[in-house]
């Protein structure tokens, strides 16, 4: 994985949110990401855009994610061709993410340093790091990440082949899965803890993730709020109005929809929604009908969308401006590839 840590972040965001939220996912993997930006001295900002942007890859285009698989069904869409045809457009937006965070990296430099973050460049301590890592062996450094992703997974393989297990179903469910996965961190990490180091060591975790919990809420409120005002019915039916190109329709409406209101799955759940009865009228095809609602999905996230807070916290960047750069600007650009991509599909396969 020799200079290649941030294709390997974007392949595991993929692959993980196929069966949990993207802002789950960036949360379970945060710490694989850390110790990755500590131990090659990369920025945490290029491997951290590149984790995001395969966990949203999938998250918006991908079967059994919840939103697509929610578009599908509304639409009446053939599931094997949208899972099909969006990892197909998931492969330039992984390709956008990895380019254009490798740039911004270079920009904003930034690494773990203790508890906090410096922006100083560092040259790679090899032998401080192998010891560091002969303390530990890889099951009990991964454990605590792959175990939810495993029981998640499950209840989704099985649930989607009709297979009912209580147990299963309730150790795969997100809070249940990252409880039993907190416990592994705590078992395993803490052993050579006396009980108060351990009470210490949580009650600073603790510290640190509440202020991300209070910017996710807040940012969830403040998405509910425009929500619940009735402003994306007035978008919607407004835009059906207009003559523009059918394909582009519903991703127009999902575009304006997440802008407003900053929820990824209601954007392109409404916009489906909306040109649901139109399909037939419009000659549009139902798969590419649903990507394009779904990619609409996908740009400008700001400070309504609880994703870009956690992206943003995670990493320690707290400045306005490169807030806007991490993450809005890169939404932006992997919707615009995403479009294109569909566009091409569209034009030959519509």
């Amino acid at each position: 994985m020799v200079n290649h840590e941030e294709e390997a972040l974007a392949i595991s965001g993929f692959v993980t949110s196929l069966s949990i939220f993207c802002t789950s996912g960036f949360i379970i993997l945060s710490p694989l990401m850390k110790a990755l930006s500590k131990k090659t001295k990369k920025s945490v900002v290029a491997l951290g855009i590149a984790l995001a942007g395969g966990l949203v890859a999938s998250h918006s285009l991908v079967p059994p994610a919840a939103g697509p698989i929610g578009v599908a069904g509304i639409l009446n869409a053939n599931i094997g061709e949208f899972m099909l045809y969006g990892t197909i457009i998931s492969i330039p937006i992984i390709i956008v993410s990895l380019i254009y965070g490798k740039y911004l990296g270079k920009k904003i430099y930034q690494i773990p340093d203790g508890d906090g973050w410096t922006r100083e460049r560092m040259e790679v301590e090899v032998e401080e790091e192998q010891k560091e890592e002969e303390s530990l062996s890889a099951l009990l450094c991964f454990g605590p990440i792959l175990l939810p992703i495993v029981l998640i997974i499950l209840k989704t393989a099985l649930s989607s082949f009709g297979v009912e297990n209580s147990v299963i179903s309730l150790l795969g469910q997100p809070i249940v899965a990252l409880a039993l996965g907190l416990l592994v961190a705590i078992y395993g990490l803490t052993k050579k803890y006396t009980k108060q180091e351990t009470l210490n060591a949580m009650e600073e975790g603790l510290k640190a993730s509440g202020k991300l919990m209070l910017l996710v809420g807040g940012g969830g409120a403040l998405g509910m709020i425009i929500q619940t005002s009735g402003l994306g019915e007035f978008i919607a039916s407004n835009i059906v109005k207009t003559s523009i190109p059918p394909i582009l329709l519903p991703f127009l409406i999902a575009v304006l929809l997440r802008v407003a209101q900053g929820s990824g799955a209601v954007s392109m759940t409404t916009a489906a929604s909306v040109v649901a009865p139109m399909i037939a009228t419009l000659h549009l095809n139902p798969v590419f009908a649903a990507l394009a609602a779904c990619i609409g999905a996908i740009p400008f996230s700001h400070f309504n969308d609880s994703y870009f807070w956690v992206i943003n916290e995670t990493m320690g960047i707290d400045n306005t401006k490169e807030q806007m750069q991490v993450w809005s600007v890169t939404t932006t650009l992997c919707g615009g590839v995403a479009l294109i991509t569909l566009m091409i599909l569209n034009y030959f396969l519509g």
